[in-house]
């Protein structure tokens, strides 16, 4: 005999049904904080439910204790997933969701707006950096102006950048980003029920990500475009890409959950045009006895870890099927055998808070508009998603209010000239250390070495330097631009994930 703790007759009974079909389980409810009608209302409805004897419940003189002895699989069933709930109700109990990365409104760690910045101790590092780079651009362009009377120099780096193809890799560029819109069309088919996203949705859209990316290289390739073009269209395709994995894998997790809430609200519905009885008959003969936990589907839908994939984990929308206790209760109301009143009230209580989790569910992080899964469905959420600075797809995100112009110019101005310095690091410390090594393969094995080995030690200091700056064009620059355009106000691309 147990003696557990809860909140109510429901939650005290976890540990009692735990065993399997064919034990009985018993346990000793203490009501600390006094026992509830409605607790001694689904007590006395399971014992007068089940005359057989598979739900029994005593009394042991003390109000609020009870003894309770269930040998039915399906009741089990039916308690342990309504019982599970009420665990994850409790005050105090911190619940798991499906998405656990928290978006707000924050800036990066650089930006001038970031008031922690400028109280940075590490602040002057910064600002010291950019000294160095003004000195060794004053350096580069006096050297350049002298040996070639310009001072860009030869300007090799720039004629190969614009000198070839470049209206094709935008025309390429527009094309790719184009073409991730038939993820709208894919889950608008999903949602019309044409596809099935437990079933073969998630492996065409893995064969889709797939040929998307292959596609793209192969181009590349067949184009024999020089390396600068190559690197942007290869690292833009990996970006279209992770978004739609995101994007297609929310939305086709979601609508499962849809499904399944419109079936229970078709349950629902059947169940209040039937009329409760005095003395109903055992729903649960001819119920298969659940092998597979009855929690554990819970636990699929509200317990899913952020890191594991959304297809992993198929969520059954067919109650015919269903081994948990939904699955008895749609038995019972598609056989329209009789229920007594107590028991049409239990089934409908149950099956709304199912179907009120699961609107929870549906409705992600949305607060402040009605974005919720399948209104996101359109086009207008899309072409935001296509240009937010972000990788995780999320049916609402912290926004501002308008446009601040004179910021989008600052960052503006910094993309072109971060990018003219690194053409400038390219052209005067990394194309001459390339060049002198065109032809070395005909040099004996030695030398190869020793010309390999000189080469890496000049190329060390400017490689890590535009290593440096391509970080901070991206990540300080582009996507501080791309935010403020679109009003995206979580700007900590590079900081820890807020977990919720």
């Amino acid at each position: 005999m147990v003696e557990p703790s809860a909140l109510s007759l429901e939650g005290t009974l976890q540990n009692l049904i735990n065993g399997d079909g064919d034990n009985l389980a018993e346990t000793l409810y203490d009501s600390a904080s006094g026992a509830t009608t409605e607790d001694d209302e689904l007590a006395l409805s399971l014992t007068s439910s089940h005359r057989k004897g598979s739900v029994t419940l005593g009394k042991t003189g003390k109000r609020g204790r009870y003894i309770l002895t269930a040998d039915d699989p399906e009741i089990r069933g039916i308690l342990k997933r309504a019982l599970a709930r009420e665990e994850e109700d409790a005050p105090g109990k911190q619940k798991s969701v499906v998405r656990d990365i928290l978006f707000t409104r924050r800036f990066t760690a650089f930006d001038r707006q970031n008031v922690s910045n400028t109280d940075s101790p590490f602040f002057g590092f910064f600002v010291l950096f950019w000294i160095v780079m003004a000195f060794m651009l004053i350096r580069v362009a006096a050297k350049n102006w002298k040996d070639y009377g310009s001072i860009l120099g030869s300007n090799e780096i720039m004629k190969l950048m614009f000198g070839r193809d470049i209206f094709v890799l935008a025309a390429t560029d527009g094309i790719m980003c184009a073409i991730t819109a038939l993820g709208l069309v894919y889950q608008k088919a999903i949602l019309e029920g044409n596809i099935e996203w437990d079933h073969s949705g998630w492996i065409i859209q893995q064969a889709w990500q797939t040929l998307y990316l292959f596609t793209v290289v192969w181009w590349a390739k067949v184009r024999e475009w020089p390396w600068t073009h190559t690197i942007f269209i290869v690292l833009h395709a990996l970006v279209f890409l992770m978004k739609q994995h995101s994007y297609n894998a929310y939305n086709g997790y979601l609508s499962v959950v849809f499904k399944r809430k419109m079936m229970l609200e078709r349950k629902l519905a059947h169940l209040d045009t039937m009329k409760p009885h005095d003395s109903p008959q055992d729903y649960t003969k001819g119920l298969k006895p659940s092998s597979d936990d009855p929690a554990v589907r819970h636990r699929r839908l509200h317990s899913l870890p952020r890191q594991e994939s959304y297809v992993s984990t198929p969520m059954n929308t067919d109650l015919a099927d269903d081994t948990a206790e939904l699955a008895s209760i749609a038995s019972a109301i598609e056989s329209d055998k009789p229920l007594d009143h107590k028991q049409f009230t239990l089934f409908n209580r149950i099956i709304r808070r199912e179907i009120s989790m699961l609107e929870i569910e549906l409705r992600g992080k949305c607060s402040l508009t009605e974005n919720h899964y399948p209104h996101n469905l359109n086009l207008k959420d899309f072409i935001e998603w296509t240009f937010f600075p972000t990788l995780v797809y999320e049916l609402e995100y912290p926004r501002e209010e308008k446009i601040n112009w004179a910021y989008v110019a600052e960052k503006t101005g910094a993309v072109f000239g971060v990018l003219a310095v690194m053409q400038i690091i390219s052209q005067a410390y990394i194309y001459p250390v390339v060049t002198s090594t065109i032809g070395s393969s005909a040099l004996p094995l030695s030398q190869r070495l020793s010309l390999f080995l000189w080469a890496s030690l000049d190329l060390l200091f400017p490689l890590l330097l535009e290593q440096l700056l391509t970080w901070y064009l991206i990540w300080e620059c582009v996507l501080n631009v791309l935010a403020e355009l679109t009003g995206f106000a979580d700007r900590g691309f590079y900081g820890m994930a807020h977990p919720k």
